[in-house]
């Protein structure tokens, strides 16, 4: 028997699933993944994702503001992304984070709406999906602070961070915080040897498979 599997992170909101999402998770079950996590990346998709997890067994969302969409933060954000929250079908904040490579929005901006995201699911007791693109310092910096005030049990399960492409020693510090390691399509590609080595490196019980679909396909 094949065993039961998780998508951690799956983008089923964009427009690309839009005409065949029944087949596209048809597909899925018949592969074994009986589970779908969908993060939302501002407050429209995060509407999205929470009307579709509450439509069908085995669709789970994330709410949040993505890095590219910081500057949309505010009270009002805050509050509609609380109300989200609200649905059972809700499992963490995300996708939320840094991107220090393509800065769509200013880094002040992002690290202000990453911080009041990581404020909000401790208030809410939900883990982050969080996304980092060279920032890696920055990112844990805020996280370690932040997960070592968390309450148990959430302190042992603070988040993931998401497609993961960093090095062993920041991969190692995110786990003894209390986070898990995404691991998606680009561990597969011919350039990248050496993430397969740091993952291989990394405590299995630690990793979560992600597909960050339609994004990262993997490679045969």
């Amino acid at each position: 028997m094949s065993p039961s599997l998780t998508d951690t992170h799956c983008h089923l909101f964009l427009p690309q699933f839009s005409s065949d999402l029944d087949q596209t998770l048809a597909r899925a079950s018949h592969a074994g993944v009986e589970n779908l996590l969908v993060p939302g990346v501002d407050l429209e998709s995060s509407r999205h994702a929470v009307r579709l997890a509450e439509s069908g067994p085995g669709l789970y969302a994330a709410v949040g503001i993505h890095r590219h969409a910081a500057q949309a933060w505010s009270p009002e954000a805050k509050s509609a992304l609380q109300d989200l929250a609200r649905s059972p079908a809700v499992k963490a904040i995300g996708e939320i984070g840094l991107d220090y490579d393509r800065e769509f929005s200013p880094r002040a901006t992002q690290r202000k709406a990453f911080a009041a995201q990581l404020a909000l699911a401790a208030e809410l007791g939900l883990p982050v999906i969080v996304h980092n693109r060279k920032a890696i310092e920055d990112l844990l910096i805020v996280l370690i602070e932040w997960s070592g005030g968390l309450d148990q049990p959430l302190r042992g399960r603070a988040g993931v961070l998401h497609a993961y492409s960093g090095e062993l020693d920041h991969a190692l510090t995110a786990i003894d915080s209390g986070f898990y390691i995404g691991v998606a399509g680009p561990l597969t590609y011919p350039s990248s040897g050496v993430l397969r080595q740091v993952v291989q490196r990394l405590p299995h019980e630690r990793l979560l498979l992600e597909t960050d679909s339609p994004y990262l396909p993997p490679q045969s």
